[in-house]
């Protein structure tokens, strides 16, 4: 899972930050056109939209279609 923080919508706080994201990830693809990215598919969350609460925060993971076997959390990746 990927944690996206600080993510403002035309400059504030709010409550659908997804939107924000998919736009993002849109104009990487775009920029990276012969990249394998575009075969990894993703699912975009954010606690703001199932609460209604008011977010800067969305957290992005591989879809489950995407058949990962393994779920094993990495938490080595933090410590570089």
């Amino acid at each position: 899972m990927l944690i996206v923080r600080g993510i403002l919508v035309k400059g504030k706080v709010s409550n659908n930050v997804i939107p924000v994201v998919e736009t993002a990830i849109k104009l990487i693809l775009e920029s990276n056109i012969d990249s394998e990215l575009h075969s990894i598919p993703v699912v975009i969350k954010s606690n703001a939209a199932r609460t209604g609460t008011l977010s800067t925060t969305a957290y992005i993971e591989l879809d489950p279609s995407f058949g990962l076997t393994e779920q094993a959390h990495r938490f080595d990746l933090l410590e570089q």
